[in-house]
């Protein structure tokens, strides 16, 4: 397969994590805190392109209302990848 024709899912779960790094920085709070601490690779192979991936994170703030800014600044790049198709789970 071409580079150019591939749909690489670790691509978009890499995008999908600086966001989730960047996304709890604006809200200047000590407390807003925005982590990816599951990333796995499917299927995991040097010599294949990856074709799905799972993402987990942790967003945690006292403030409900800032928890959920920064879980809507990451909804938005994970549901948008150009890479291929995302489903975005709360799960609380």
């Amino acid at each position: 397969m071409l580079i150019s024709d591939r749909r690489d899912a670790f691509l978009a779960a890499a995008e999908i994590s600086l966001a989730v790094e960047s996304a709890a920085t604006p809200t200047g709070a000590i407390d807003s805190v925005a982590t990816v601490g599951v990333c796995d690779v499917s299927p995991g192979a040097v010599n294949s392109t990856p074709s799905r991936v799972k993402l987990e994170t942790d967003v945690r703030d006292i403030d409900l209302t800032r928890r959920d800014i920064v879980l809507r600044a990451i909804e938005r790049p994970a549901t948008e990848s150009p890479e291929g198709t995302s489903n975005f789970e709360r799960k609380f």
